[in-house]
Parts: C-alpha cells; structure tokens; sequence
C-alpha cells in the first residue's frame, strides 16, 4: 500500500514544502521542512462507490463530523465550513479540471460518475477523530485520508492548535484533501504543486 505526504507550511509567508514538520525535539523521517509545517497523510485505496448526499439544510455545517471532543469538532466545522466557501467560486473549483484521478480521468468526471455536484459530495465527507491511529503519532502529522476516500481523519488537539494559530492555511489544508478524495494521486502531481495550485485559484 503505497503512502503519500502532503503539507502545508504555516509561516508569515508561505512557501511551498514537500515534506513533513520537523518538531522542537527529533526529524521525522524526511528531510528537514519548517518547524511549523503541517502535513497529511494519504494513503492510496480503491475507489469509493457511489455516495447518496444528505438533503441540504439551513445554517448545517458540510461534512458529518464525528468527533467527541468538542474543542476538536468546533475547529473541524468553523475550517470546513470555510473552506466550503471557497469551493463555492468557479475559480477555485477549476482544481477539479486541472487535477485528475488515477484513471486518468478530470475529477469532474469522477463527481459526475457519483451524480453528485460538489456541494453535495463536500456534503458527503466524513471527518473522524484519528487520535487512536499510528499516524497521529508522527511528528506534525495532523489529518490523514485515502485516495478515494470520503473519510477523513483528523489528529485531535494538533489540529486545533494549528485551526487557531493560522486559520487560513489549515482551510487551504483541507482543500488540498478534496482532490485526494476525489481519486488524485501524489508524486506525480507533487504535494507542493497541489497546495500552491490551491493558494493560487482559492487563497
């Protein structure tokens, strides 16, 4: 099973990093990044199949998030509900063109194969707490996902902290997990050309 990294550097200003945090203590087993970057972990899969979409609902955050931890879960929703958003203007959903899936097909094509539009299939994410996996374990990991997954799961109390120190950034963070779950790959297209595609058509 193949593993894939994808990062976000949290700085004044950011700068595109391929590889994981390293902490104040120890390396993390790739080279050394920014001592605030944050990464995801993608884990390649088979394909979902097809998801049926909740009825839409006033004010209701996207996503179903299950989390206990209501510091945790208030920091998932206020993220994904902004960065839900963003995918909301043309230029930012033009990530589903430029990106494919590892069939080779435009991840619209992949939305239009579920009959789903992408607010409802935003809508049909899960997001799971993933304190009790390995991942979270590793140094600065804060959310991982699947390649073809509509699950997320987010590192608990590292992910908070990354939510309030810099909003914006753990928003383009989730963003960058979309295509992912969409079916995109990594390396080819490399982490670092995933997040600046999102900072330059959603920031």
């Amino acid at each position: 099973m193949a593993v894939c990294v994808a990062d976000l550097v949290i700085a004044p200003h950011w700068r595109p990093s391929l590889h994981r945090a390293r902490s104040r203590s120890r390396e993390s087993q790739t080279r050394p990044a920014s001592p605030r970057a944050v990464a995801f972990i993608v884990v390649d899969t088979t394909l979902a199949g097809h998801i049926a979409p909740r009825p839409a609902g006033p004010g209701r955050i996207s996503a179903r998030i299950y989390i206990r931890d209501p510091h945790v879960r208030d920091a998932v929703g206020q993220t994904f509900r902004s960065a839900a958003e963003w995918l909301k203007a043309p230029r930012c959903q033009t990530l589903l063109t430029e990106f494919s899936d590892q069939r080779g097909r435009a991840l619209t094509e992949r939305l239009a194969e579920l009959q789903m539009s992408l607010a409802e299939y935003l809508d049909a994410i899960i997001v799971e707490d993933g304190e009790r996996y390995s991942r979270c374990r590793d140094e600065g990991v804060l959310a991982f996902t699947a390649v073809g997954s509509r699950i997320v799961y987010v590192c608990g109390p590292g992910f908070t902290r990354a939510a309030q120190r810099d909003p914006q950034e753990v928003k383009a963070a989730l963003v960058h997990e979309l295509p992912h779950s969409l079916g995109l790959g990594e390396n080819p297209p490399s982490p670092r050309q995933i997040t600046y595609r999102v900072k330059q058509l959603c920031w």
